[in-house]
């Protein structure tokens, strides 16, 4: 599972980095419009399932662990089927489109903030015990 969220994190930190630099404007017609649905789903199962590795490991419960998995599963469906986070999602997304083309290139916070959280995930990754 640490792994899991290792990859998603990655292509969060990606597509955010993306965002930041404002390659995005550039790259907008080559990418379609859900793919930033898709960046916040991935942001959202990041965090879940990085909450879900620590409760995993302090409590060593894989009750607790499989019902935190499920609560992620009905969450997003729950997400996914009500039109008003689709519009909202879409509606942020362009505005971190318009407002990303006025950052800098590389001394936003946003990519040094993706390139922390990445680095604090494979340190878990690699002290963790239960694998």
């Amino acid at each position: 599972m640490v792994y899991l969220s290792i990859c998603l994190c990655s292509v969060s930190s990606v597509s955010y980095s993306f965002q930041s630099i404002g390659l995005l404007p550039l790259l907008g017609r080559f990418i379609p419009r859900y793919f930033f649905l898709f960046d916040a789903m991935v942001n959202w199962m990041v965090s879940l399932i990085s909450l879900s590795d620590i409760s995993f490991l302090v409590y060593r419960n894989a009750i607790n662990f499989c019902v935190s998995i499920l609560y992620l599963a009905s969450f997003l469906n729950s997400l996914m089927s009500s039109k008003g986070f689709l519009v909202v999602s879409l509606g942020f997304s362009k505005y971190s489109i318009m407002s990303s083309a006025k950052s800098d290139s590389f001394t936003s916070f946003p990519i040094w903030i993706s390139f922390i959280s990445f680095s604090c995930l494979i340190a878990i990754a690699r002290t963790s015990k239960t694998m």
